[in-house]
C-alpha cells in the first residue's frame, strides 16, 4: 500500500493495524480552510470524535474505527477513482464551485447514474442549485461509490455559534446520507434543517443503519478478487 499526496506517489504507508479504518476525507480543493489551522483542527478532531462515539462497544466488537483526514487541494483523478469501500470523500466547496464542477467530480469518483429509482446526478444538481441547502450526501446503494459536498463558505457564514460546530453537524448529516439514509428523519442529526445543537446525535435507527452499512461495505471489500492496489491520501 502506498500513500498518494495530491496525486503523486509518496512513501510506503505504516503497517496495517488490527482495526479496519473508516476514513472520512475532508477534501478542500479551493483551500477554504487551508489557512485556518485552528478551525480546521477543531472541525477535523470533533468530527472524528463524534463518529468514534456512535457506539463505542459496537465499533470495538466490529474492529472498526474512524479517522478524519484533511486533504488540501484536489486529488488526482487516479486517487478519486480508486478510493476504497470504507472511504467517505466529502468536498468542502466555495462559492466559485458550480453545478458543472460538482457533476464532474461525481463522474471522476465513478458515482453511478442511479441508486434504485433515484437519479443521483439530478439529485446533486437540484441540491447544489438550491439556495437554502448547505450540503449534499449521495448514497452508495448496494455498491460502494459515494460522495458528499458541503457549501463550506455558506455554512461558515451562517453559523449561529461556533463555526466548527456548524461544519461538524452539516458534514455528519451528509455522511449519514452517504451511509444510505436517503430521507430525512423526524429527530436527531438527520433532521432537516440540520440541527446545530452541540450535543445532537443520530437517532438510534439512523445510527444503526449507518453502522450496518459499514459492515456491508467491508464485506464488499473482502469479496473483491483480485484485490486492487488502493491509493490513499496522506
Amino acid at each position: 500500500m502506498y500513500l498518494f499526496d495530491d496525486g503523486r506517489l509518496a512513501q510506503p504507508a505504516a503497517p496495517e493495524t488490527a482495526l479496519d479504518i473508516v476514513r472520512i476525507c475532508l477534501i478542500d480543493p479551493a483551500g477554504v480552510l487551508r489557512s485556518q489551522a485552528g478551525l480546521r483542527e477543531d472541525f477535523r478532531s470533533k468530527l472524528e470524535e463524534k463518529f468514534n462515539k456512535l457506539d463505542e462497544n459496537w465499533l470495538k466488537q466490529a474492529s472498526l474505527a474512524f479517522r478524519v483526514i484533511y486533504v488540501a487541494g484536489e486529488p488526482s483523478d487516479t486517487a478519486k477513482a480508486t478510493l476504497g469501500e470504507l472511504d467517505f470523500p466529502v468536498y468542502l466547496l466555495g462559492k466559485q464551485h458550480g453545478v458543472k464542477y460538482v457533476l464532474e467530480l461525481m463522474t471522476k469518483h465513478r458515482i453511478p447514474k442511479q441508486v434504485g429509482s433515484q437519479d443521483l446526478y439530478d439529485l446533486a444538481k437540484d441540491c447544489w442549485e438550491s439556495r437554502d441547502v448547505r450540503g449534499c450526501g449521495l448514497p452508495s446503494g448496494q455498491g460502494s461509490r459515494k460522495i458528499g459536498f458541503i457549501k463550506a463558505e455558506k455554512v461558515m457564514a451562517e453559523a449561529p455559534g461556533d463555526i466548527w460546530q456548524a461544519l461538524v453537524n452539516s458534514t455528519a448529516h451528509e455522511i449519514g446520507h452517504m451511509g444510505n439514509r436517503r430521507q430525512h428523519s423526524n429527530k436527531g442529526l438527520m433532521k432537516y434543517p440540520v440541527p446545530q445543537d452541540r450535543f445532537i446525535d443520530f437517532d438510534t435507527s439512523d445510527k444503526y443503519l449507518f453502522l450496518s452499512d459499514l459492515v456491508r461495505l467491508r464485506k464488499l471489500r473482502e469479496r473483491r478478487k483480485p484485490k486492487m492496489l488502493r491509493w490513499v491520501f496522506r
